[in-house]
């Protein structure tokens, strides 16, 4: 599907495979459309791609905003969120909840104390008569692109800075 994305975005490889957009040229597309459409406003941005094949996440995030992999540990099976456990002598067997550790925890892009790396766009001519200006934004480049390694059976989240800071 080109999408938003057109052709100038697919990279054709030998034996005529087209690689589909990274997570980058995902928020660089999104970014452009927003910016030549004058859509006001700003927003931190996480992009997650999942290649099963290669068990490879890739994201670009930026802001405070990320992605978080659990992994299942002590688990008869990986991915399973129980297991069956033989305790003592006899058949009865018990139930225990497997472990859950983390296997990755992206970093947050703060510039200060609560104010995130942020896409945007505001109209310049708002900002005539301000001797400040309009407000700077941060550009697609400037977000945080990492590839990990994946496990079959790996939670992940991928969330916004409310989940987050929810959560504690």
């Amino acid at each position: 599907n080109h999408g938003i994305f057109g052709s100038q975005h697919e990279k054709t490889l030998p034996g005529r495979f087209v690689a589909p957009p990274t997570p980058l040229e995902i928020l660089e597309a999104a970014h452009e459309m927003v910016v030549s459409e004058k859509v006001e406003g700003s927003c931190t941005a996480c992009v997650v791609t999942l290649d099963q094949h290669l068990r490879q996440l890739t994201y670009a995030n930026l802001g405070d905003g990320g992605v978080l992999v659990l992994r299942h540990i002590d688990a008869a099976v990986s991915g399973s969120a129980m297991r069956s456990a033989s305790k003592g002598k006899g058949n009865g067997a018990k139930t225990c909840r497997s472990s859950l550790q983390v296997a990755f925890l992206s970093q947050q892009q703060l510039h200060s104390f609560n104010r995130p790396y942020q896409l945007g766009y505001d109209d310049p001519k708002h900002y005539a008569k301000s001797p400040s200006g309009p407000p700077t934004f941060d550009q697609p480049r400037d977000a945080n692109v990492t590839g990990i390694a994946t496990r079959p059976g790996d939670l992940v989240l991928v969330a916004t800075d409310g989940l987050y800071k929810g959560g504690r």
